[in-house]
């Protein structure tokens, strides 16, 4: 079993590439009958329900499916008891508007004593599960995966197993997010991607 990966998490942390994904992936998503979405290594959960809320806000959360794991049992507890630190709330607003929210992150969301948390019909869309990239096999087949700051963390050798896994579990024309300081280097399938404006993000061209 992999050892658990130094937690960088934060609400629509990168808010330049939320902002992509929301003005030109997500139009993408929308001719398509059901969205499957795999957040590999998802920390305390801030990643995934930023996702849901995007999905949600762009009318995609009825035909949308979020798989969120970690290799942590304590982080996926974590982020299944979906309660967040009120010390993140200022910076989470101001990330959700940089990354073109339409509304309010109070119209998503409820204070709790210890913080605040998520509204039910976005914890709803996401399936929380323990899963080691590095070891287990791929736990289905998705249109997009987010795999953030998480690859770094590892050698060649690794490395070249944990892409071989998502190129296995994207689907082709999907799109992989990695960290804004990572890329492909190491993959043995590099050519199937082109990546997209600059962004982290890598669209599957071909198998």
């Amino acid at each position: 079993m992999s050892k658990p990966i130094p937690p960088i998490t934060l609400l629509f942390r990168n808010t330049a590439m939320w902002k992509y994904f929301r003005d030109y992936i997500a139009p993408q998503l929308r001719a398509r009958e059901s969205i499957y979405i795999w957040h590999t290594a998802c920390s305390t959960g801030e990643e995934v329900y930023s996702m849901a809320t995007l999905l949600y806000e762009e009318d995609l959360s009825p035909k949308s499916q979020l798989y969120a794991t970690d290799v942590a049992h304590e982080r996926i507890d974590t982020a299944q008891n979906n309660v967040f630190s009120q010390n993140i709330w200022q910076e989470s607003q101001q990330n959700y508007v940089q990354s073109g929210g339409k509304k309010t992150l109070e119209v998503f969301c409820h204070q709790t004593p210890s913080g605040f948390s998520f509204r039910e019909n976005l914890r709803k869309m996401i399936a929380f599960r323990h899963h080691d990239f590095t070891n287990d096999s791929s736990p289905g087949e998705f249109q997009v995966i987010f795999c953030r700051n998480a690859i770094c963390y590892y050698g060649l050798t690794k490395r070249r197993d944990i892409f071989t896994l998502l190129h296995q579990s994207l689907q082709k024309n999907g799109y992989l997010v990695l960290g804004s300081k990572e890329n492909l280097i190491g993959s043995p399938f590099i050519d199937c991607y082109t990546q997209l404006n600059d962004m982290p993000i890598y669209q599957k061209i071909s198998s």
